[in-house]
């Protein structure tokens, strides 16, 4: 891809379409410092497309430039305020700050637009699980998993979120199902094991700190865990 549009660029080294093209032929690939390249010179013969602002913010965060990133993705949303995306990276970028009220205005917004997309419902969950909301954090993280039932990460906040709220049983099959899923999702072997701890199942709990121990040696709450097993 990158080559035709190369190509193209060389006899229309202006065109925005062909420069934002390439920005997302460079993004797919890891490249985000030469994608702000071709995603600025984009914007900059068409200013007004909400569709390449969010271009370069995809590249920026890519590459790091946070705040390069804030005022594309903020570009678009004033130019276009039915697109859902931008809003969905900006309260990322706000939330990965613990700027946790701004990401949860932003990504209400996102769900008002499309409350069945999985990045809004998972996002959604991350903000409220990151406000101790955690029944909130559950609905919206049931919600994710039910558009996509193998997300790893968004089957682990769920896992916590019932922890936070004593729902030990839920928070056991969660993660249960989460380690079929991802037999080297490290981190939720360590709360079963605690889980289990909790319950009064010594056996399973150590079964599950050993099965942790088997899979990664160097985990970094080994020495915890040796002491938990004995």
């Amino acid at each position: 891809a990158e080559e035709y549009y190369l190509k193209a660029l060389s006899m229309r080294p202006q065109s925005a379409e062909i420069n934002n093209n390439m920005a997302l032929a460079k993004i797919q690939t890891g490249k985000y410092d030469e994608a702000i390249v071709y995603a600025r010179t984009a914007v900059k013969n068409e200013p007004e497309s909400a569709k390449y602002n969010y271009t370069l913010g995809q590249a920026a965060e890519g590459d790091g430039d946070q705040n390069t990133a804030i005022k594309a993705y903020t570009a678009a949303i004033k130019i276009d305020p039915e697109y859902q995306l931008p809003y969905v990276n900006l309260g990322k970028i706000y939330d990965d700050n613990k700027m946790y009220d701004e990401a949860l205005v932003l990504l209400l917004k996102a769900y008002k637009l499309d409350s069945g997309e999985f990045a809004v419902n998972n996002n959604l969950g991350i903000v409220y699980l990151h406000k101790g909301l955690y029944n909130d954090s559950i609905k919206h993280l049931l919600s994710a998993i039910k558009t996509m039932p193998n997300a790893t990460h968004a089957r682990y906040n769920l896992g916590i979120a019932y922890i936070e709220t004593s729902q030990d049983d839920l928070a056991i099959s969660t993660l249960n199902e989460l380690i079929k899923i991802n037999p080297d999702y490290y981190d939720a072997y360590y709360r079963l094991g605690h889980l289990y701890i909790k319950k009064g199942d010594q056996k399973k709990s150590e079964e599950i700190f050993r099965k942790l121990l088997d899979k990664k040696p160097d985990y970094e709450k080994r020495s915890e865990i040796l002491g938990l097993i004995g």
